[in-house]
């Protein structure tokens, strides 16, 4: 997009994953994507489910961009500016997003400071800035079609579509403008019992992990994680995802 607005992009995966499907018809294929990349992954499960067709063993996203709306996004943004404003001040139960304080590989975290290059990007995200960016790319995508299309929205998919997905695993960082995406994902999909993996960073930004050098030690744990959840699905005697009805215990660090 702009030059090839929606539904290139979902015709285009819809063509690549038929095209697996029927070259490796023996595989247990999974899918990946961050930011963008991760609205069209779930977008091609939520075409998939609508089919009947059937799924990935499992799918790992990025921060992914689920909700293309911006009057959604900005009355999502209002609501929460409202609950902070009622909690400042008052102490507060245990958040959802507890940050467990090992890595993947069981080793303890050490603490950290915000250095000036994640205050400035965090500082852009939180920025009138980076919304309407958001807002401008995201029409360019959209186009003329519904943005609550859940095609485009993903987030807006039914719970009957939404219970046909198979496991996913979400990473975000708890302070960039995607995290509500990760989030209401991730608790949609154990409501209606997709196994479900939310991983929380701080510190970092919106994909840091294409930034390992800054990044190092989180973005191997990112990697490291994806590679732990895809090796239980891809092995041939995992569960058939599609006829699971249990959620996966939230997984977060």
């Amino acid at each position: 997009a702009p030059e090839n607005p929606y539904p290139a992009g979902l015709d285009d995966a819809l063509a690549a994953w038929a095209w697996l499907c029927e070259e490796r018809p023996n595989d247990r294929i999974a899918i990946a994507g961050d930011s963008a990349g991760g609205n069209l992954c779930f977008a091609l499960m939520t075409k998939l489910a609508a089919a009947g067709r059937p799924q990935p063993v499992a799918c790992a996203a990025l921060a992914p961009w689920l909700l293309l709306c911006p009057r959604l996004v900005e009355e999502r943004r209002q609501r929460k500016l409202r609950t902070d404003q009622l909690l400042e001040g008052q102490p507060v139960g245990e958040p959802v997003r507890i940050l467990n304080r090992e890595n993947s590989r069981g080793e303890p975290r050490r603490r950290e400071r915000k250095g000036i290059f994640v205050r400035t990007v965090q500082a852009v995200q939180d920025s009138i800035l980076w919304r309407k960016g958001a807002e401008l790319l995201a029409a360019q995508y959209v186009g003329d079609a519904d943005a609550t299309d859940p095609l485009l929205s993903p987030l807006l998919a039914s719970d009957d579509l939404l219970r046909r997905l198979p496991p996913v695993h979400l990473q975000a960082d708890k302070d960039e403008p995607l995290m509500a995406d990760s989030e209401e994902m991730f608790h949609r999909c154990r409501r209606v019992g997709v196994p479900a993996e939310l991983k929380v960073y701080e510190n970092t930004h919106h994909i840091f992990q294409v930034n390992p050098i800054l990044f190092r030690e989180k973005a191997r744990d990112s990697m490291e994680s994806i590679n732990k959840f895809f090796q239980e699905y891809w092995q041939l005697n995992a569960p058939d995802p599609t006829a699971a009805t249990a959620a996966s215990p939230m997984q977060e660090s």
